[in-house]
């Protein structure tokens, strides 16, 4: 059966890679094409696209799309209609991003998620039924474990670069960032964080924003959101202790980046 990947971008050229590495027919376009030349259609396309290009699709062809937060409903009334939504950040730089790959599977019935479970596993990916009233949540699990984790590393790397060590932050930062991923992850973990905001340590709070402040002011509200974020989690006397401070700095505005 032909696979017909409708969006080229880096989710749809990854997805066609994957398909044809599998050993599967596949296409990748931007028009939906018709039923005789594709069984099965898996939209990559945008979630504020995904309605307009399913009402595109006849109902008789199986659809998938690859979004993780646009409902299954938006496909439309078919049974034929399935999610297959791969928890993984995907550049364009290949198929193998795609290896052991988790992906959650929501079906518009028992037939479409056995057909979408089905096509994880051919793609060697590793399947999750997920029932469509929770469908937002994972979808939210890995925005703030895929997004809002690379923004504060990009933080990160922008508060060496205003102290010029540009160059080194990936041997600075790669080992830190991979082991507290692997702490967070661990099966034992109590999600606790760690750190001085963590520890309540106020003095080395005040000595952070006063440096961000110096010079590198608009990495201040990046900072600031995510010492309240740890200071939530942590709460207590060391979230007492740091809480001021981080609600009394004022925020600056954030560049856009050129």
């Amino acid at each position: 059966m032909h696979i017909a990947v409708v969006g080229p971008g880096r989710a749809g050229r990854t997805f066609h890679q994957r398909l044809i590495a599998r050993g599967l027919e596949a296409s990748l376009g931007r028009l939906v094409p018709p039923p005789h030349e594709a069984g099965t259609v898996i939209l990559a396309v945008p979630d504020r696209a995904v309605a307009e290009v399913a009402a595109a699709v006849a109902d008789e062809v199986w659809l998938g799309t690859l979004s993780g937060a646009t409902p299954l409903a938006v496909l439309g009334p078919s049974p034929r209609r399935f999610v297959l939504h791969p928890l993984q950040t995907l550049t364009g730089a290949g198929a193998h991003e795609l290896d052991d790959v988790p992906a959650c599977i929501t079906g518009a019935g028992p037939e479409a998620e056995r057909v979408a479970t089905d096509l994880a596993v051919r793609l060697g990916l590793r399947p999750v039924p997920v029932p469509e009233s929770a469908r937002p949540l994972p979808h939210v699990a890995a925005v703030l474990a895929g997004n809002a984790l690379a923004a504060p590393l990009a933080a990160a790397r922008r508060a060496l670069a205003a102290a010029g060590l540009d160059e080194w932050a990936g041997e600075l930062l790669g080992a830190l960032a991979h082991r507290s991923v692997d702490v967070a992850l661990a099966a034992d973990a109590d999600g606790r964080p760690t750190g001085p905001v963590a520890r309540g340590d106020d003095g080395t709070v005040r000595l952070h924003l006063a440096a961000l402040r110096r010079h590198a002011p608009e990495l201040l509200h990046v900072y600031r959101t995510s010492a309240l974020l740890t200071a939530a989690l942590v709460g207590g006397p060391a979230a007492d202790r740091v809480m001021p401070l981080l609600e009394a700095d004022p925020p600056v505005a954030v560049p856009v980046a050129s």
